[in-house]
């Protein structure tokens, strides 16, 4: 696998070298190569991200990117503590952006971390059912 991994990645630097784009030389690359980005992001879009992708429910991956980066910018020499604590709260998966903590996804879909709301709904009902049933008996 390494040697066809490796023929592949000669293929994309002599189409480079060549002159190819290199939006259209990736194509001779497997899905597994190593690869390096440059995102741009506000931090609203930095808490969808970390919300989405710290969620147990997105690839590992992505997870551990994320994680990194979470990491990397809470650490930042140019962020402060007070920052950097605002920034370890909402830099979160998606259920921790609650209090108490709510899953979004269905009861079918929830890693089950946290209670869904419709979880949630159904212990209320459960509740009420239950108190109402101790008035009737005059408990």
């Amino acid at each position: 696998m390494s040697a066809a991994c490796d023929m592949s990645l000669l293929r994309y630097r002599n189409m480079i070298d060549a002159g190819v784009p290199a939006e259209q030389a990736r194509r001779a690359l497997p899905n597994a190569t190593p690869t390096i980005i440059y995102v741009t992001m506000n931090i609203r879009s930095l808490m969808n991200f970390f919300n989405e992708r710290l969620c147990t429910r997105a690839e590992k991956e992505i997870r551990e990117v994320a994680a990194l980066m979470k990491k990397a910018i809470v650490e930042a020499d140019t962020i402060d503590r007070e920052e950097a604590l605002i920034f370890d709260k909402i830099f979160v998966p998606k259920c921790y952006r609650t209090e108490p903590h709510i899953c979004p996804e269905s009861p079918r879909t929830s890693c089950g971390r946290c209670k869904t709301l419709n979880q949630i709904i159904e212990e209320l009902k459960d509740l009420r059912a239950y108190k109402a049933a101790t008035v009737d008996d005059g408990k």
